[in-house]
C-alpha cells in the first residue's frame, strides 16, 4: 500500500507552501499471522470444550466418535470466521495507528494525492467497503443467531433486506456493544502492528486481505451449512468471544415489578392480592385467567364438549389432534377470502365445514414457540423459550402431562427431532410416542428439513389407526408439526407433478408451490381417516406455527402500517373432524365463523377444559370459545411487542425495561403483564435442576 507523506514548510513573507520532501511509505499489512495466532487459541478452547462433554445432551445418548468430529469441524470452522473478522478488524485499527503516527513525526499527509482513480484511492475504497460489510453482516449476534439455522448462502444475500440493515444497525448503537467491540479492536489492532514490515510489494497486502476474505466467506457457509445437517449443541456452536458479545448484547432478563406494579397489574387482571410475589408459583396463578364460567363461554364449546364425553363414555377413544402447520398463511388461504386464487382447496374445504377462528394469532416467530404456545399455553417466543433453554423445572401444564392418566400421548414431527431440543423437552413433559426423520427409510423423499408432508403423513395415519386400535386409555391426544412448506421450500418427490401444475403462472415464487404441496398432503391425511373410520371419532385444531412476511398472495391486510407485524404474527386457526362437523351440523351458520381476537396459546386452555381436567391448569392465556377475552393478546415479531387488537407496538427492550419518564407505559398494563411474564420464568426457582 503506497502511501505519500509530504513535509511542508509555509514561508513567513508569502503564502505559497514550499515542499521540503516527499516521502513514500510503503507497508505491508500482514493480517495472516493474526488470523491464524486466534484461531489456534480459539481452537484450544473449542478442544477444551469438546473434551468435557460426556454426553449427547439432545437424546441422552453417548456421543460416536464421528458426531465428536463433526461438532469438532463446525466449530472450527466457527472459529475460523471469527479470527478473520477480527484480525480485519485489527488491521483497520493498525493502519489508522500508524497513519497518525506518520502525521505526528513526519507532517502532514497530502490526502489530496489520494484521488479516485489512484491505486492507493481505491485500496482504502474497497478496504472500508469490506470492513463496513463485515461489521454489518457478522456482529450482531442476536439477529445472526436467528438466521444461524437457515439453509441459504452466506448473509450477504439479506444486504437487500431493510430491516436486516435496520436491525444491525440499531444492535451496534448500544454502549456496551460498543466498548466491547473497541476493545477487540484495539486489541487486534496492536497485535497487527507487531507484523508489520516495509516491503516493496504493496500486492501482498491487496492478496492477503483478498486470500482472506475469500475462505472467511467458506468458512462462515460451511459453519451454517453443516450446523443444520449435523444438529450441533448450541452449546458447541459458538466460541467464547462470541457467546462474550452475546452476553453483553442481549438482556434476558427483564427489569423487576415493583410493587406498585405489581399492584396495579393485580387490578387489571382482577386478582386479589397474593402472599409472596416472589414466589414463582404465586406469580403464575396470578397471571393466569380464572376457570371461565358457563356462561362465559360460546355454545358450541358445549356442543364439541358433550360429543367428546359420549365417545368417551361409549369407548369409541376421540382422537384429540393438535395439528402445527409450518408456515402457513392466512393471506393464502382461500377461506380468508373467498374472491381471491387459493393455493390450499384441500383446507378450504375442510374450513368451509368446520369452526374458523378469523382473528388468531401466534405469539411468536419461530416454530418451537409456536409448539410451546399450543401444548402448553404460553405465551412463548423466540428469546424465551422453554424447548431450547431448558429453563423449567417441573412445568405441570403442558397437555401431554395433563392428560398423562387417561390419554395415549404422541408427538409425530417430520423433521428431526433433536432440533431445538424437542425431543428430549416433549418426551419430558409426556409424550409416550415420538415420531421423526429417524423413523423413515434414508431414501424416503424428504426436504432440506426432513421428510415429505404427504410420507410423512401417510404414515402418521397408519400409526393412529394401530394405536387407536390397541390402546386401552379412553382417548388418543396428540400433535402434527409438518416440515415442507419451509425455507429454502423444495419440493419432494412423492406428489404427481400435475398438482402443481395447476398453479396459476403468474405465482413464481416458491413457497406457492410448498404450500400447495402441504395442502394435497392434508387431503390425503384426511381422506386416510376417513378411510380407517377414525374421521368421526376426530377433532382436529388446525393452526399455524407462526406467521410469515413474505410473499403475501392476498392482500387482506389493509392497514399499511402494521401490515408487516400482522404478516408476522396472523395465523391460521379452524377446529375440524368429525367431532366438529356434528357439533356444527344444526347450526344456521356453515362455517362456523368467530371474529373474537385470539391466541395460539388459547388452544392448551381449551382442550384442557374439554376434557374436563381438575384442577383447573394455570395457563397464560384465555379460553379459546371465552366471549370476552380478558388477557393480552400479544406477538412478538423480532425486536417489537405487537398487540393486534389495537395494532399497537413497542420495541422489546422497552416493553422489559423499567420506563421512569413516561407514565403511560409505565401504567399499561399489557407491557406490565409482558414483564412479569419474563420476570417469572427468569426466576431460579423455576428452572431445570441438574
Amino acid at each position: 500500500m503506497n502511501i505519500k507523506v509530504l513535509q511542508i514548510k509555509v514561508h513567513p513573507e508569502c503564502d505559497q507552501p514550499q515542499l521540503l520532501r516527499e516521502t513514500i511509505l510503503v507497508h505491508d499489512y500482514k493480517t495472516l499471522p493474526l488470523a491464524w495466532y486466534l484461531w489456534l487459541i480459539f481452537a484450544v478452547h473449542r478442544g477444551l470444550a469438546w473434551s468435557v462433554l460426556h454426553n449427547d445432551s439432545l437424546l441422552g445418548n453417548k456421543i460416536w466418535t464421528l458426531e465428536t468430529s463433526q461438532y469438532l469441524l463446525v466449530g472450527l470452522l466457527s472459529d475460523l470466521w471469527v479470527s478473520i473478522l477480527f484480525s480485519l478488524f485489527g488491521f483497520l485499527v493498525a493502519v489508522s495507528g500508524n497513519l497518525i503516527f506518520i502525521k505526528i513525526f513526519f507532517g502532514r499527509i497530502n490526502i489530496t494525492r489520494l484521488h479516485p482513480g489512484s491505486p492507493g484511492y481505491w485500496r482504502w475504497t474497497e478496504t472500508t467497503i469490506l470492513l463496513a460489510v463485515g461489521i454489518a453482516t457478522a456482529c450482531h449476534q442476536s439477529y445472526a443467531q436467528f438466521f444461524r439455522f437457515q439453509l441459504v448462502p452466506f448473509h450477504l444475500s439479506y444486504l437487500a433486506d431493510l430491516n436486516f440493515l435496520e436491525a444491525n444497525a440499531t444492535s451496534l448503537a448500544g454502549w456496551e456493544s460498543l466498548v466491547l467491540l473497541g476493545f477487540t479492536l484495539v486489541a487486534c489492532g496492536l497485535l497487527n502492528i507487531e507484523f508489520i514490515k516495509p516491503t516493496k510489494n504493496p500486492w501482498l497486502t491487496y492478496g492477503s486481505l483478498s486470500f482472506l476474505v475469500a475462505i472467511g466467506l467458506i468458512a462462515h457457509n460451511r459453519n451454517i451449512h453443516y450446523r443444520v445437517q449435523w444438529f450441533v449443541p448450541s452449546s458447541l456452536q459458538m466460541n467464547y468471544l462470541e457467546k462474550l458479545y452475546a452476553l453483553y448484547h442481549q438482556k434476558t432478563t427483564p427489569d423487576a415489578l415493583t410493587e406498585a406494579e405489581w399492584s396495579l397489574l393485580k387490578t387489571a387482571l382482577k386478582k386479589s392480592a397474593l402472599g409472596d410475589i416472589h414466589e414463582p408459583q404465586n406469580l403464575i396463578n396470578l397471571l393466569s385467567p380464572e376457570a371461565p364460567r358457563p356462561e362465559d363461554l360460546e355454545p358450541i364449546y358445549f356442543r364439541l364438549k358433550e360429543n367428546i364425553t359420549l365417545q368417551r363414555q361409549s369407548g369409541k377413544k376421540p382422537l384429540i389432534l393438535v395439528f402445527i402447520l409450518e408456515s402457513l398463511r392466512p393471506s393464502e388461504t382461500g377461506y380468508f377470502k373467498p374472491d381471491s386464487p387459493s393455493l390450499t382447496p384441500s383446507i378450504d374445504a375442510l374450513a368451509s365445514k368446520g369452526i374458523i377462528f378469523k382473528n388468531a394469532y401466534a405469539t411468536g416467530s419461530v416454530t418451537r414457540g409456536g409448539q410451546e404456545s399450543t401444548l402448553c399455553g404460553l405465551p412463548s417466543q423466540r428469546d424465551f423459550s422453554m424447548m431450547r433453554g431448558g429453563i423449567l423445572l417441573d412445568y405441570p401444564y403442558c397437555l401431554y402431562k395433563l392428560v398423562a392418566e387417561t390419554a395415549e400421548t404422541f408427538w409425530y414431527h417430520g423433521g428431526e427431532a433433536r432440533f431445538d431440543n424437542q425431543y428430549s423437552f416433549w418426551k419430558s413433559q409426556g409424550a409416550k410416542d415420538l415420531m421423526s426423520s429417524l423413523d423413515f427409510p434414508e431414501n424416503s423423499p424428504r426436504t432440506s428439513w426432513g421428510i415429505g408432508d404427504i410420507t410423512f403423513l401417510k404414515k402418521v395415519v397408519e400409526n393412529l389407526a394401530l394405536k387407536h386400535a390397541a390402546t386401552s386409555k379412553e382417548i388418543l391426544l396428540g400433535s402434527i408439526l409438518t416440515v415442507t412448506n419451509h425455507i429454502p421450500w423444495d419440493i419432494p418427490n412423492d406428489i404427481d407433478p400435475n398438482i402443481l401444475m395447476k398453479l396459476p403462472a403468474e405465482l413464481t415464487h416458491p413457497s406457492y408451490r410448498t404450500t400447495a404441496y402441504t395442502d394435497e398432503a392434508i387431503r390425503q391425511f384426511t381422506d386416510g381417516l376417513k378411510q380407517r373410520n377414525l374421521w368421526d371419532q376426530s377433532l382436529i385444531i388446525f393452526v399455524s406455527d407462526h406467521g410469515a412476511p413474505l410473499p403475501p398472495l392476498n392482500q387482506i391486510y389493509n392497514d399499511a402500517q402494521s401490515r408487516d407485524l400482522q404478516l408476522y404474527s396472523h395465523i391460521n386457526l379452524f377446529l375440524s373432524g368429525g367431532i366438529s362437523e356434528h357439533a356444527i351440523s344444526h347450526s344456521d351458520q356453515k362455517p362456523l365463523t368467530i371474529d373474537r381476537f385470539v391466541s395460539q396459546a388459547s388452544i392448551a386452555p381449551f382442550v384442557a377444559s374439554l376434557l374436563e381436567i381438575s384442577p383447573q391448569p394455570a395457563m397464560m392465556a384465555d379460553h379459546l370459545f371465552l366471549k370476552h377475552q380478558t388477557h393480552p393478546i400479544l406477538s412478538v415479531v423480532e425486536n417489537t411487542l405487537f398487540d393486534p387488537r389495537s395494532r399497537q407496538s413497542w420495541p422489546v427492550s422497552t416493553a422489559m425495561q423499567r420506563p421512569q419518564e413516561m407514565s403511560s407505559l409505565a401504567e399499561d398494563f399489557r407491557l406490565l403483564y409482558f414483564r412479569a411474564l419474563l420476570q417469572t420464568f427468569s426466576s431460579v426457582s423455576l428452572k431445570k435442576s441438574n
